[in-house]
């Protein structure tokens, strides 16, 4: 298997970015509770929230931990590193959303 690391510290910056903004996204749909979509035709808005908003939020901080993966494996981190990074992204949301 040939090496894929990212060697550019500009692409690093990118991933970096992306993986904050991804995460901190997601934590802006947990504490608001969902999220409103609006239609480019004049339509009224659409208020989602409960399970479908919960989803659209982890899938965000998945996006953000599979960045944040990329980032570490440029780096050439440690797989416990990796895993760190997961739980430090997704169990915060779960446990806020576990004791509301």
């Amino acid at each position: 298997m040939t090496d894929q690391t990212i060697r550019s510290p500009w692409a690093r910056l990118a991933f970096t970015l992306l993986a904050i903004m991804w995460t901190s996204g997601g934590w802006l749909i947990v504490f608001d509770g969902g999220f409103t979509k609006t239609f480019r035709y004049g339509s009224a808005p659409i208020r989602v929230d409960g399970p479908a908003g919960l989803v659209m939020a982890y899938i965000l901080m998945a996006l953000g931990v599979i960045a944040l993966a990329v980032v570490l494996q440029s780096l050439q981190s440690r797989r416990w590193l990796h895993i760190l990074a997961a739980a430090c992204v997704l169990l915060p949301p779960t446990l806020y959303l576990m004791a509301a």
